[in-house]
């Protein structure tokens, strides 16, 4: 865009909110969260449903049509592959991998980023008004928000390192390549920078391939990186195990109780911290 460095930031960012998604990442304004269904939509991009009026033979409608639904299948299968892996405690991720609702105030607020996915209400809302129109005449009360699994956002951070433990780093391209512009993924296609992305992988004792492979420890490892890499302040009260039992709530809420407890009461750095005596 021409003058674009005249506008001011609230004007550019105005701007950028409507264009889409694959603008944005073509441009370098993703977010620094993404939606899982964003993910998907990046890496294996749905054409639009071909319509038959535009074609001149069936050949070319039955070619687009199988290519639509290749894409279709692979964007939903990988999508799967994600929410079972976000479950499966592999993938950090915020919100709720089972779907949620909520009346007001999200839980989750970073999931109002990318599309803002999941704020749409189950009917058209109008500010002034207790009661709101369904699309079809009736009116009903407002229910709420619904969210859904693939609403949930992941830090870019956190993906690469997801890839990275897949062993698929390397092999990133397209639109989603350009969630890390800084980096050096297929853009380059050259042997060398295929070998030396190849080549950084992760320690064995993270590789979750290995058969000595500790899932409690991976997490605790992403834990600390995650909580305290930083050196995060004290809390007020009690210690910093509580920024820790966060973390692991909002980011693995399938580990059990006991795993959860292990993992804060080993990477506490208060040993002596906690809430204060009430005797």
């Amino acid at each position: 865009m021409d003058n674009w460095h005249l506008l001011d930031d609230d004007t550019q960012k105005a701007i950028i909110s409507k264009w889409s998604l694959a603008k944005r990442a073509e441009n370098g304004y993703l977010d620094e969260y993404l939606s899982l269904k964003e993910i998907c939509d990046l890496l294996y991009p749905v054409p639009p449903w071909p319509r038959r009026p535009e074609y001149s033979t069936s050949k070319a409608y039955s070619a687009d049509k199988d290519a639509y639904n290749d894409a279709k299948n692979r964007n939903s299968l990988f999508l799967d592959r994600l929410i079972s892996d976000c479950k499966k405690g592999l993938l950090g991720y915020e919100g709720d991998i089972n779907g949620w609702r909520y009346l007001n105030k999200n839980p989750y607020p970073l999931t109002k980023t990318g599309y803002k996915a999941g704020v749409k209400p189950s009917s058209i809302f109008i500010p002034g008004f207790d009661r709101d129109f369904n699309g079809s005449g009736q009116t009903n009360s407002f229910s709420g928000y619904t969210c859904k699994p693939s609403d949930c956002v992941i830090h870019k951070i956190e993906f690469k390192r997801y890839l990275q433990d897949l062993n698929q780093w390397s092999i990133i391209s397209g639109l989603l390549a350009n969630w890390w512009p800084d980096e050096q993924t297929l853009t380059d296609t050259s042997e060398d920078a295929i070998n030396s992305l190849a080549a950084d992988k992760l320690p064995t004792y993270l590789d979750p391939k290995h058969p000595m492979f500790s899932e409690e420890l991976s997490i605790a490892i992403r834990a600390w990186d995650a909580v305290l890499e930083c050196n995060p302040d004290k809390p007020k009260q009690g210690s910093r195990k509580k920024l820790i039992e966060n973390w692991l709530e909002n980011h693995h809420k399938t580990l059990t109780k006991e795993a959860k407890i292990r993992i804060a009461t080993l990477l506490n750095p208060d040993k002596n911290g906690g809430a204060p005596s009430s005797d």
